[in-house]
């Protein structure tokens, strides 16, 4: 078990943090000691952490296991883990932050907890702080992004802007993937 590594795991940080930078976020940062918990990723802008937990270091109900070996011992360990889990969250939410987890099973799909990362930073986009744009820019915006298209944001800005925002915000996501690739 020292072989383990508690950050920078590839199965679980390594594979997130690829996953948003493919998606083209921005403003995040990791293992920001300042914020209780030590959150796994922390947008600070938009008051997000997301914690990305181990199945079965954090007891995930589905296919977390407690070893035969030392039983006792282990079921302890993992209901401390749980325990410290939940008043991390409580106090970070009484902070007004808002807190994602995600099981390591979860990255499967890392499409879908992407898309639940870009829905809680779309209020407040770190990435958009051009002067001269609209609040129905931004929501295009980060739908586009949404849509996984992961060019820069400034490209990302004029073709909404040529499309027209109407179009964006009303046309199916895999519609808006397609043309903004092949624009």
């Amino acid at each position: 078990m020292r072989a383990v590594r508690g950050s920078g795991n590839r199965t679980t940080e390594l594979r997130f943090r690829f996953a948003l930078v493919g998606a083209g976020l921005q403003g995040w940062t990791m293992h920001n000691r300042a914020v209780r918990g030590n959150p796994d990723f922390l947008f600070p802008m938009a008051k997000l952490v997301v914690f990305v937990d181990g199945c079965f270091w954090h007891g995930c109900p589905e296919c977390g296991h407690v070893p035969t070996t030392r039983r006792p011992f282990w079921k302890a360990k993992i209901a401390r883990n749980r325990q410290r889990d939940r008043n991390v969250t409580r106090h970070l939410r009484a902070r007004g932050f808002t807190v994602l987890r995600f099981w390591e099973h979860d990255l499967r799909d890392l499409d879908q907890c992407i898309e639940r990362v870009l829905i809680a930073v779309e209020d407040y986009p770190p990435y958009l702080t051009e002067e001269g744009v609209s609040e129905t820019e931004k929501r295009a915006v980060a739908r586009v992004r949404r849509a996984g298209v992961g060019a820069p944001t400034s490209a990302i800005l004029r073709w909404v802007r040529a499309i027209g925002t109407d179009c964006v915000m009303s046309g199916p996501l895999g519609d808006i993937r397609a043309v903004a690739r092949a624009f």
